[in-house]
């Protein structure tokens, strides 16, 4: 009977048609679901979501960049993948790093600036070598400070003088002076070379300095 018949149209909507196969329903994994919160143009999705906010995002595809955002999207560490071998970006409050052995660094050029200070410490020997110029400027006051400056002069005769003058020439005990920082200087037990010595005075027949005929004509 025709009140039997099964009308599609008893059931919300026409029924599948002879070449109309029934749409199976999308399913997606609430992992692959992308997260409006983070989402941005041009990324598949939100990346992933790590501690404090940020989120590790990378690229579209065979990735070429990843990188880890702050919380209002700013890149804070980028590391690019380029034929030259990765490209260490960082943007951050504060960099720390710390090994109990060293720290090595190897570059054509190295460039640190710092707009406030800067500093360099270190409880051993320092040194700072060029094989080529080497300049030294200060806007203001430049302090050099140590027991014993050279310039151009050889440390161990510096040292053999001073063991002969302060140290009875006690060479050792020269040594031990330099190594101490808050050792003092003794008294010479000898006395200092004068500046205004017979060695070093003009001879007596030489015209004095002010003398406007000493000039050589």
């Amino acid at each position: 009977m025709d009140g039997d018949r099964d009308d599609p149209q008893s059931r919300g909507g026409p029924g599948p048609g002879p070449h109309q196969p029934a749409a199976t329903p999308a399913v997606t994994a609430a992992g692959d679901r992308p997260d409006a919160e983070h989402a941005r143009p041009g990324e598949p999705d939100g990346g992933q979501a790590l501690a404090h906010a940020r989120t590790l995002v990378t690229g579209p595809g065979t990735p070429t960049s990843i990188e880890i955002r702050a919380p209002g999207g700013q890149v804070e560490l980028r590391v690019r993948i380029t034929p030259d071998g990765p490209v260490l970006e960082a943007d951050a409050a504060r960099i720390s790093l710390r090994a109990s052995d060293a720290i090595e660094v190897s570059c054509r050029r190295f460039h640190l600036q710092a707009d406030e200070s800067l500093v360099l410490a270190s409880q051993g020997p320092a040194g700072i070598a060029a094989r080529s110029e080497l300049r030294i400027h200060s806007a203001e006051y430049l302090n050099l400070r140590g027991k014993l400056i050279g310039n151009n002069s050889d440390r161990e005769k510096i040292l053999d003088h001073m063991a002969e003058v302060y140290f009875h020439g006690d060479r050792d005990a020269s040594r031990a002076w330099l190594a101490d920082p808050d050792l003092p200087l003794p008294d010479p037990v000898k006395p200092l070379p004068d500046p205004n010595s017979a060695d070093d005075a003009p001879p007596d027949d030489a015209p004095p300095d002010d003398d406007p005929d000493s000039t050589e004509r």
